[in-house]
C-alpha cells in the first residue's frame, strides 16, 4: 500500500505502532504504517503530533486537497534524499536560460502531442470534427519550436489547451468545456478537472521525493513562488493520460451522478460519494500495470524523474513520456 486517500471527514490517531483511521460515523480502522509511503486527504482530517512522528519514523508524506481539488498543504519527514550533486546541476541548468528553455520545451512539446492524442482517438472513432482542434494543436506545437522563451513555451501551451478543451463537447455533450474555472469550479467538467488535476499533482510531488530532486526548481513553471513547481511541470506531461481520460471515462459511461455533486448557483463541489468515486478510479488507473513492461502510471512517472535526474548530471539524453493512440 504505497499510497492511502481519504474522501471524508477523518480523524487520524497513532495506535501503537500503527495508524488509526477513524471516520465521522465513529468507525475504526487500523492500517500498518511500514508499507505507506503517501497519505492524501480530500476532506477534512485531524491528527497530532505523535502520528506526525510516526510518519517521520516510516518516511511517510501527507497531502491535503482543498474544497476545489488544489493542494492545500504537503507534510513531509526530516531528512528526505538529497544530494549536492544534483542540487547543483538542477539549479545551473535552471539559471542557464538556453538549458531551461530545453528541457521546458520537451516537456511542452511532449505534452501537445499527448493532447493531440487524446483527440486523435476520438477522431479514428468517427469524431472527424476534432481535426480542426488537432490542426491546432499541432500549429501550437510548431510554435514551440521556435520560442525564445519559457514564457512563450507557456503561451503556446495555453492557447493550445483551449483549443483542446473547445473540442471536448464535440466527444461528448456531457463534456463541454467552454471556460476554466477553478476557485470554485463553475460546473460539473471544472470540478471533477480540477480534482483528478490536484490528485495527479499529488502523485507527481510523491515520485518526486522518491529521487534527489528538488521540488521548487522546475523548468516551465516559475520556481520563485513558494511551491512546488517541478511537481506542476511533471503534473502537465501526465494530466492528459491521467485525469483527462478518466474524466472521459466517468462521463462518457454516465457513472456520475447528481449525488456525487453539491450544486450551488455558479459553484460546483464533489461530494463525499463524488469524490470516493473519483479516487476509485484514479487508483485503478494509476496502479494498474497497463503500460509497457507491465509497469503501472506510478512506476513510469517514477521512471520519468529519474530520466530528469540522470539527464542533469550528465548521465543520458531526457526525452520525455509519449504514448501511441
Amino acid at each position: 500500500m504505497d499510497a492511502l486517500y481519504l474522501a471524508g471527514d477523518t480523524q487520524l490517531r497513532r495506535h501503537d505502532n500503527t495508524l488509526q483511521v477513524i471516520n465521522q460515523d465513529g468507525r475504526k480502522l487500523r492500517l500498518p504504517v511500514e508499507s505507506l509511503k503517501h497519505l492524501i486527504a480530500t476532506h477534512d482530517v485531524r491528527l497530532n503530533g505523535a502520528l506526525l512522528n510516526l510518519f517521520k519514523q516510516h518516511d511517510v508524506r501527507m497531502t491535503v486537497l482543498d474544497y476545489y481539488g488544489h493542494v492545500a498543504c504537503t507534510i513531509e519527514p526530516a531528512g528526505l534524499p538529497t544530494s549536492g550533486a544534483v542540487h547543483l546541476k538542477q539549479a545551473e541548468a535552471i539559471l542557464n536560460q538556453d538549458r531551461r528553455l530545453a528541457y521546458g520545451r520537451k516537456i511542452a512539446m511532449a505534452t501537445l502531442r499527448l493532447l493531440d492524442g487524446n483527440l486523435r482517438y476520438h477522431a479514428y472513432r468517427g469524431k472527424t470534427v476534432l481535426k480542426n482542434a488537432m490542426e491546432d494543436i499541432a500549429a501550437f506545437r510548431k510554435s514551440m519550436e521556435q520560442a525564445e522563451s519559457v514564457e512563450m513555451l507557456m503561451g503556446y501551451e495555453g492557447q493550445a489547451r483551449q483549443s483542446y478543451y473547445l473540442a471536448w463537447e464535440h466527444i461528448s455533450p456531457h463534456l463541454m468545456l467552454r471556460k476554466r474555472s477553478r476557485r470554485p469550479p463553475a460546473d460539473r467538467v471544472n470540478c471533477v478537472l480540477s480534482f483528478l488535476n490536484g490528485l495527479v499533482y499529488a502523485l507527481c510531488l510523491n515520485e518526486i521525493r522518491k529521487s534527489q530532486l528538488d521540488a521548487t526548481l522546475s523548468f516551465i513553471h516559475s520556481p520563485q513562488q513558494a511551491r512546488y513547481s517541478l511537481s506542476l511541470d511533471l503534473a502537465e506531461l501526465f494530466k492528459p493520460v491521467l485525469a483527462d481520460r478518466i474524466l472521459f471515462s466517468l462521463f462518457n459511461k454516465s457513472i456520475l451522478q447528481d449525488t456525487h455533486f453539491d450544486e450551488k448557483p455558479g459553484m460546483c463541489l464533489l461530494s463525499e460519494p463524488g469524490r470516493r468515486q473519483i479516487i476509485a478510479a484514479f487508483m485503478d488507473k494509476v496502479d494498474k500495470p497497463v503500460l509497457e513492461n507491465n509497469q503501472s502510471y506510478r512506476q513510469r512517472i517514477l521512471e520519468e524523474v529519474f530520466a530528469i535526474q540522470s539527464s542533469l548530471l550528465g548521465l543520458g539524453e531526457y526525452k520525455p513520456f509519449f504514448m501511441k493512440v
